[in-house]
């Protein structure tokens, strides 16, 4: 008996301990049964209220044997009570199918979708194409009458959607009416087999339905008939993702003479349109969400504004701006030898802050001229002269080309120079004082730490590492600072100094290669490529520098 109660005991320490055993921990796992992908673990840097809701999920989600449990579950229900019992599915009247019901609502996806719809029209428009929408509704907008009792099934979020494209001026077709007329008849969606989606003999209507329209535009798009296609019947033992038994035979459309399909040929040309359209105007970022908010604030701002304003004629033509800070008189553009150290300083804003707006001031701005003063190295200006063009990094944010206009210095280490821009004029108008960054020089190379490089008889190298064994390069310094040096790296083939005819193989620098610091080169090893006196300039073709 004692053994008996052993077994038993470690029987159900097993059963318990099984799920666990095959505990789910695959990521980004799409569950067949629930047509979703499953709760992942979450993040535990921050821990809150909802930390503990997103575990449970997890875990409920991923324990071990949970699909087979929903299903056998599902199956004896099913026997026993003829009841519909799934996580995707349930059962409307008359023993009709549908998927789950939840509210659909007009959001910003809808939004989002209605526009990339506009922006596909008006790229099929300017390659002279013609573009339609056809909107295909799901069983519950057509089988209504056969809904569960007590849901109440509202479209308004779909009519949303079409005032949009309506507004846009895209061509669409809603065929919504014309499969609840044909339904009234015919079988256009499955009563059981398919949830939510038409079958063959509901897209043979619903297709034509759109290609009547087409044919309006363009008499050689026809219709189809039935005899275009071989129409046979198929059951369907279960419900797709289940075990529950449905053997319902549905309709199976095969075309006699396929067709090509086109949509392939210029399906990667209009994503990668869009993508790119996306990405200049930022909408691929979290800034071009915020700036498409901050433009309807903008626009609900104005439109406030609009309806209590009156006029007022200034004798100055120009820009006006509400932004006034009593400095317009104090800082002159005219003529800049007025500027100190201790004006600038004076200038009492805070760097980068935005000047306030003014309830009862404004100013006309003249002059599309910026003027940007700061305090600079003295050696930064030896190869500066008034008239140069640099470009500037403004706030991390903005870069625009600027010139010179003035210099001076304060003592014998710094200068203020001045430059002028006539580019972001509005932007710039909202500061006084702005983080910025100067670019006095650009070039093109590769960057490599000082330590790395190696001068023998006037020729530096590099020694790099390849797979463990190391190689001896050539290379000419562009650009240097204390700590890093622009280098460019020469041709593969170079031609002897001693001999023309004789070409020598020199391996080359590439980005992301690993350089060996503080290397130790003897001078035999480089005798190599200093006899091909690569500073002489001569072989100039062979010694290109790249």
């Amino acid at each position: 008996m004692k053994h008996l109660k052993i077994f038993f005991i470690l029987l159900f320490s097993v059963i318990l301990l099984l799920p666990l055993a095959f505990f789910n921990r695959q990521p980004n796992y799409i569950s067949e049964i629930d047509n979703r992908k499953l709760a992942e673990f979450p993040n535990l840097d921050k821990i809150n209220s909802e930390t503990f809701t997103d575990i449970y999920k997890y875990i409920n989600d991923r324990i071990g044997f949970r699909e087979e449990i929903i299903q056998s579950y599902g199956i004896l229900n099913n026997k026993l009570f003829d009841i519909l019992v799934h996580p995707a599915y349930i059962y409307g009247q008359d023993e009709y199918v549908y998927f789950g019901m939840y509210q659909k609502n007009y959001d910003e996806h809808a939004r989002q979708f209605t526009k990339s719809l506009k922006e596909i029209k008006d790229y099929v428009e300017s390659r002279g194409g013609k573009f339609y929408v056809l909107i295909n509704p799901e069983k519950t907008s057509v089988y209504t009458e056969q809904l569960p009792k007590g849901v109440n099934y509202n479209r308004t979020w779909m009519q949303l959607i079409e005032k949009d494209l309506t507004d846009y001026g895209v061509n669409f077709i809603d065929n919504t009416e014309e499969l609840k007329k044909r339904s009234s008849i015919e079988q256009v969606y499955n009563r059981q087999y398919d949830a939510g989606h038409w079958n063959d003999l509901g897209a043979f209507y619903g297709v034509n339905n759109l290609l009547q329209l087409i044919e309006k535009d363009d008499y050689r798009v026809k219709p189809h008939i039935k005899e275009d296609f071989e129409i046979t019947q198929e059951i369907k033992k279960y419900l797709p993702t289940s075990k529950f038994q449905v053997n319902e035979s549905v309709p199976v459309f095969n075309l006699k003479q396929p067709y090509e399909d086109l949509t392939k040929k210029y399906d990667k040309e209009i994503k990668n349109a869009l993508y790119e359209k996306a990405k200049i105007s930022g909408e691929l970022t979290k800034e071009g969400s915020k700036l498409k908010t901050l433009i309807k604030e903008k626009e609900n701002l104005e439109n406030t504004l609009n309806s209590n304003t009156k006029t007022i004629v200034s004798t100055n033509a120009g820009n006006i701006s509400y932004i006034v800070d009593g400095y317009e008189e104090k800082l002159k553009t005219d003529n800049f030898d007025y500027l100190t150290e201790d004006i600038l300083k004076s200038v009492d804003i805070k760097k980068g802050s935005m000047l306030s707006v003014s309830d009862n001031k404004a100013k006309i701005i003249k002059d599309f001229n910026t003027y940007i003063a700061c305090i600079v190295p003295k050696e930064r200006l030896k190869d500066i002269k008034k008239g140069k063009t640099l470009e500037l990094n403004i706030n991390n944010e903005y870069e625009a080309l600027s010139m010179v206009e003035y210099m001076k210095d304060i003592d014998n280490t710094r200068s203020i120079i001045v430059f002028s821009t006539n580019k972001l004029s509005t932007e710039l108008s909202k500061y006084r004082k702005i983080s910025l960054g100067i670019i006095w020089w650009s070039e093109e190379g590769l960057k490599v730490s000082n330590k790395a490089i190696k001068k023998i008889e006037n020729q530096n190298f590099v020694v790099k590492n390849k797979s463990g064994f190391t190689e001896l390069i050539p290379i000419k310094i562009i650009k240097e600072t204390e700590e890093y040096s622009l280098v460019a790296v020469y041709s593969s083939k170079l031609r002897s100094k001693q001999n023309s005819k004789e070409l020598i193989d020199i391996p080359i620098l590439q980005e992301f290669d690993e350089v060996i610091l503080n290397p130790k080169v003897s001078e035999d090893e480089a005798n190599v490529y200093i006899r091909l006196d690569l500073n002489n300039g001569s072989n100039t073709e062979e010694a290109e520098i790249k």
